[in-house]
């Protein structure tokens, strides 16, 4: 479980005037450190370095194999740069084949945190959600509109155990990601419905609660059986008081924590039977970006015009921040192992044997 005071995940994208910065600071810092020995190289003569090896003096002798010394460290460092390169691109490839169970071309998202004085209610943070997805729903160049907890790639917000009715006293199941959706949610993120029925806009508190699993949580904890009608209950020692879900549906499973991570155990509930104070909006439209963004914003304002939306962002940024970095790693480790190596190209054999 992500500790409370943490931001939200989903916050956090590759600012490209922070990878400016970063790249930047590489090169000069290796145009600084290779500038030293070159200034100093610069100074001497030749012909008092020739004298210098011809009276083969101790002091040029210890100085050549200091400079050997650095040379077979820069090197070294060279080789290991190169090869964390090669593993940072052979990673880079491996991860864009790889698919995270939804797609983000032509989608934007934003966070809403609806301030708890006025939305504290949970019939007022209902109606608000419900008003923002019908208003978007109806607008021009708008598939499909929806909202959730969390976002694939960015983190779980709530986590637990759960046990099935039936099960033996003792048995339960470990770790259970919680979402809290629209039933709109997976058309909007595309991802499939595999078995059973999808969650609907009867679901709502007062009605039996009802959740979807995803394949993932199928096939580890129901390999043998169809899960669709099983109830589950998030307690280890249910009671009297334990409230039981039943399983509606089956899911694709979308990556959750990270594209290099693999699908874990996650159920779906809509959010008039959950927790729905702060939800993350996604449109799927076919008008640019740009124009989704500018949509989005305008139906929070005609809703409360006091709600920010500070970090609306198109949701290709998330997916593409987690295959950007190791590329971005791999060109700095080369570009940090060239420069040694071009410096030491440029030294001078002749003089170097004279030395000796």
């Amino acid at each position: 479980m992500l500790p409370a005071e943490l931001p939200p995940v989903e916050g956090a994208v590759l600012d490209p005037r922070v990878l400016a910065f970063a790249i930047a600071t590489t090169v000069l810092a290796g145009l600084a450190f290779g500038a030293v020995p070159a200034l100093a190289g610069a100074r001497v003569e030749l012909t008092d370095a020739l004298k210098e090896g011809a009276r083969g003096g101790t002091a040029s002798r210890r100085t050549v194999r200091g400079g050997h010394v650095l040379v077979a460290a820069e090197v070294a460092l060279a080789l290991v740069l190169v090869l964390g390169a090669g593993l940072l691109t052979r990673s880079f490839i491996a991860l864009r084949e790889v698919d995270p169970g939804f797609r983000s071309e032509g989608r934007v998202s934003d966070r809403i945190s609806l301030p708890l004085a006025k939305y504290g209610a949970p019939e007022k943070t209902w109606a608000f959600y419900d008003g923002l997805l019908e208003r978007l729903a109806t607008s021009p160049g708008i598939r499909a509109v929806g909202v959730a907890r969390t976002l694939p790639l960015t983190g779980t917000s709530h986590t637990s155990d759960f046990v099935v009715e039936g099960w033996a006293p003792g048995e339960f199941g470990a770790e259970v990601s919680h979402q809290a959706v629209s039933p709109s949610y997976f058309e909007a993120l595309g991802i499939p419905l595999l078995r059973g029925r999808p969650l609907q806009a009867t679901d709502r508190a007062g009605a039996e609660p009802v959740l979807l699993i995803n394949e993932e949580l199928a096939r580890r904890y129901f390999p043998d059986e169809d899960p669709i009608g099983k109830r589950i209950a998030f307690d280890r020692r249910p009671g009297a008081g334990t409230t039981w879900w039943r399983v509606v549906g089956v899911v694709g499973n979308t990556r959750q924590r990270g594209i290099a991570t693999a699908p874990q155990n996650e159920v779906y509930t809509t959010y008039w039977q959950g927790p729905a104070w702060a939800l993350v909006v996604v449109v799927h439209g076919t008008r640019p970006e740009r124009e989704l963004i500018r949509t989005l914003h305008s139906a929070v304002a005609a809703l409360d015009a006091d709600i920010p939306l500070a970090s609306v962002r198109p949701l290709g940024q998330i997916y593409a921040a987690f295959l950007v970095v190791p590329l971005v790693l791999a060109a700095t480790a080369v570009l940090a192992s060239w420069l040694p190596a071009r410096s030491a190209m440029r030294a001078d054999p002749v003089a170097a044997l004279r030395a000796e």
